[in-house]
């Protein structure tokens, strides 16, 4: 037994820089199209073009949506704590974010809790988002999921 310890010592030696290449997140950089034949939303509400900037910045992500009726910049620090979620809070409830990749997936949490008007009741809120790449990189899906519908944005790398 004693010898095989070297071996596989040596083995596990060489084969740390492989992972630790491979941990590296995916660079979502650049400008990405709305793909509405792909997309799915609940219940089928009308999808209405959009782009979107993406920019990488260590372990900030910056998200810049551009429609025509509108303009929304949601910043996230990706490093898996939690914290208030400013864009969201205000009079109907207050908000967390945690940000993290898993693997090249980049998994954004809010939850938080609405004061429903008129009564001392409160819902709480969560929704997951998930950012995946394609293989090629030509393609990014968000799957939102929360606990009443799921839905799917397809966007397209110009």
């Amino acid at each position: 037994m004693r010898p095989l310890l070297p071996a596989i010592l040596s083995l596990l030696a060489l084969a740390a820089p492989a992972f630790a290449q491979n941990s590296a997140p995916p660079d979502f950089t650049g400008t990405w199209v709305l793909n509405i034949a792909k997309s799915k939303t609940y219940e089928n509400r009308p999808l209405e073009p959009q782009s979107l900037t993406i920019t990488c910045a260590g372990t900030t992500i910056r998200f810049r949506y551009i429609t025509s009726l509108s303009e929304r910049i949601d910043e996230y620090l990706v490093d898996g704590k939690e914290r208030p979620y400013s864009q969201v809070q205000g009079p109907h409830g207050d908000y967390t974010i945690k940000a993290a990749w898993k693997r090249s997936v980049l998994v954004i949490q809010v939850t938080g809790t609405i004061k429903v008007p008129g009564t001392p009741d409160e819902i709480i809120v969560t929704n997951t988002d998930r950012w995946t790449p394609s293989a090629d990189g030509r393609t990014l899906t968000k799957v939102r999921k929360t606990p009443r519908f799921n839905e799917v944005f397809v966007y397209d790398k110009q």
